[in-house]
């Protein structure tokens, strides 16, 4: 067991903190584990609601993301957005077809839910292939790589499919009218 193994086990950081007590005894408990000398408590001092969202900023911590991974060391990732662009391509392009968009959309749900499982793949074999770690256990960079696209392009083809059904209602209905008119005309005339 490492010297930061015991954080794990020993020191639970609540969210917020009822005193300075509790801030001192946290960090107290860093400095026997030989953390850093000076660690920012105050800043972990977030009044989340009970959801905890409040003070999370997404959008910068995803730039944050962005920013810090070297990209021209990374090509596999240029692959992926590459794959995420050509399915909502081929997706706007192919619209006229229904069942072909049926099997893309099953077969990126199916992708979606393997996302789990890609992740652990990833990070395991992320040497053959990357020259970072990114697959974290909570899957943060996975659903921003391939589960987040993939549903955007899901969404993307249900909108698709329902204007397709819309407008086969409504071809629906025209036809259902014209061919009452014509019955009705058909009776004037006898």
């Amino acid at each position: 067991m490492g010297t930061n193994d015991g954080i794990k086990n020993n020191c639970h950081i609540p969210r917020t903190f009822a005193d300075d007590s509790q801030r001192d005894e946290l960090h107290h408990r860093f400095s026997q584990i030989g953390g850093p000398d000076e660690i920012d408590i105050p800043a972990m001092n977030y009044s989340f609601t009970s959801f905890g969202w409040q003070n999370l900023n997404i959008s910068d911590s995803l730039l944050d993301a962005i920013y810090s991974i070297p990209w021209r060391n990374e090509p596999w990732l240029f692959v992926v957005a590459a794959f995420h662009v050509c399915i909502m391509l081929l997706s706007v392009l192919q619209r006229a077809h229904p069942d072909f968009l049926g099997f893309i959309l099953f077969g990126l749900l199916g992708g979606c839910l393997c996302s789990p499982w890609l992740n652990e793949l990833a990070a395991t074999h992320w040497r053959v292939f990357a020259t970072d770690q990114y697959f974290d256990s909570h899957g943060f960079f996975i659903l921003c790589i391939w589960s987040g696209p993939i549903l955007i392009n899901a969404v993307l083809i249900t909108i698709l499919l329902l204007l397709q059904v819309s407008q086969l209602l409504v071809e629906k209905k025209r036809l259902e009218w014209n061919a009452g008119a014509r019955e009705k005309s058909e009776k004037k005339k006898l």
